[in-house]
């Protein structure tokens, strides 16, 4: 656990926050962290690069488009190459251990667009376009920002969210009325009690009427 002054944002004290995490999960699983989910407010270059290329774990975080400048030119919003025929090539994967993320030709894997050849496709397999994360892990993910995969794990965060919001509606963790370090702290541990008690004897319940 990180305590800063109040006039510290959350982004700053973040990179500590994602060691820290890494490690917890090594000791207690005995393996690697796979993702880390984070909402828009952890847009930010560094967050990403931390994330991808200091940790090896790749940042799940949604665009903060607020003062966006435009994407790179041949690319859409969220890092998706265009191809001669002016259409999003389709994510086809990532290479993990070179960080490469792959784009075929959206014709050649069957989707319903308009093409004149402008890709001068010679082969089944059309236009194979590589996008290194390394150059820009902000805009460049894994798995690809919009993709059906990278959708599927920023839902998870949900779970977070309902924690925190039962312990700070349902159980004032968001109402803090005493002053001083040590007092904060044993609030917090009351509420995350609270929360253990409550859910322990949920659990039990519901063990009872499956038995009944």
């Amino acid at each position: 656990m990180y305590i800063v002054p109040a006039n510290v944002s959350d982004m700053e004290v973040a990179p500590l926050i994602m060691e820290k995490a890494c490690l917890m999960h090594e000791e207690l699983y005995g393996s690697k962290l796979d993702h880390f989910l984070m909402d828009a407010g952890y847009d930010a270059h560094f967050i990403y690069e931390k994330a991808a290329l200091d940790l090896k774990v790749p940042a799940i975080v949604k665009l903060n488009l607020r003062g966006q400048k435009k994407p790179p030119a041949g690319f859409t919003e969220d890092g998706t190459p265009i191809c001669p025929g002016k259409h999003p090539m389709v994510y086809w994967g990532t290479d993990k251990k070179r960080l490469l993320n792959k784009f075929r030709c959206p014709k050649a894997v069957g989707k319903n667009v308009i093409c004149n050849k402008e890709c001068g496709c010679k082969s089944a397999c059309g236009k194979v376009t590589n996008v290194s994360i390394r150059k820009n892990p902000r805009l460049f993910s894994s798995p690809h920002r919009g993709s059906k995969r990278w959708e599927e794990l920023y839902k998870l965060r949900w779970h977070i969210e309902r924690l925190l919001n039962v312990l700070k509606n349902k159980l004032n963790l968001g109402q803090v009325t005493v002053r001083g370090l040590s007092k904060v702290i044993l609030h917090v541990n009351l509420c995350m009690l609270a929360y253990l008690a409550g859910t322990a004897a949920m659990l039990a319940c519901k063990a009872k009427q499956e038995a009944a």
